[in-house]
C-alpha cells in the first residue's frame, strides 16, 4: 500500500532528525568551550574582523568562506552569482576589489582558527566555528562582534542555547533548534 510505505518512510525522516539533532545538540560548543576557543584564537578572530571591516568598502552585507565571496560562489566550472552564468576571478575582484591574495589570506585564517565563515553587516561582524544538522535540525556555533556594547540573547526557536560575553564587545553563542 502506497500510503503505509510513505507513512513508513515519513517517520524513518523524522527518527534521523531526532538522532541528528541530539548528536549537534552534544557535539556543539557549551560556554566553557566557546570562551577557550576565543582565548585561543583571539588574534586570528581580531585579524579577520578587521580585515572584513576593510573589505566590506561599501556594502552593507559581505560574506568570505572557503568558495564563496559576497555573491559569488566557486564551482567546478568557475565563480557563479548565478547558476549557469560563470566568471573568471578577475570580475569577482572586480565586483568586491578583493585581490587573490587577499582572499589567500582568509582561507589561511580559516584553517589556523578553524572558523569557516566571516560575515560583516553594518558594523557587525560574526564568524561562524560550528555547524551541524539538517534541514528541520542543527547546531550553529559562532563569535561575534559589535562596535557598541554586545546584546545576545536566546532565540524563541532555540531549543539548545549557550552564549558568553568575552568583553563589551565581543561574544559567542551556539543555538540548536
Amino acid at each position: 500500500m502506497p500510503g503505509v510505505e510513505f507513512m513508513r518512510f515519513f517517520l524513518l525522516i523524522i527518527c534521523i532528525n531526532f538522532i541528528g539533532c541530539a548528536q549537534n545538540t552534544d557535539e556543539a560548543p557549551n560556554e566553557a568551550e566557546l570562551i577557550e576557543y576565543f582565548n585561543q584564537n583571539q588574534s586570528g578572530l581580531e585579524k579577520l574582523k578587521e580585515m572584513i571591516a576593510i573589505d566590506s568598502r561599501e556594502h552593507d552585507y559581505f560574506e568570505i568562506r572557503d568558495g564563496r565571496i559576497g555573491k559569488y560562489e566557486l564551482t567546478e566550472k568557475g565563480w557563479s552569482k548565478s547558476y549557469g552564468q560563470y566568471v573568471p576571478f578577475s570580475v569577482v575582484s572586480g565586483t568586491y576589489l578583493l585581490t587573490s591574495s587577499r582572499y589567500d589570506e582568509y582561507i589561511q585564517l580559516f584553517k589556523t582558527t578553524k572558523a569557516t565563515a566571516v560575515e560583516y553587516y553594518t558594523g557587525n561582524v560574526s564568524i561562524s566555528i560550528f555547524s551541524a544538522g539538517f534541514v528541520f535540525g542543527g547546531c550553529s556555533s559562532e563569535i561575534i562582534f559589535h562596535p557598541e556594547k554586545l546584546n545576545l540573547s536566546r532565540p524563541s526557536w532555540a531549543t539548545t542555547y549557550h552564549q558568553v560575553h568575552f568583553n563589551d564587545n565581543w561574544g559567542g553563542i551556539t543555538q540548536c533548534n
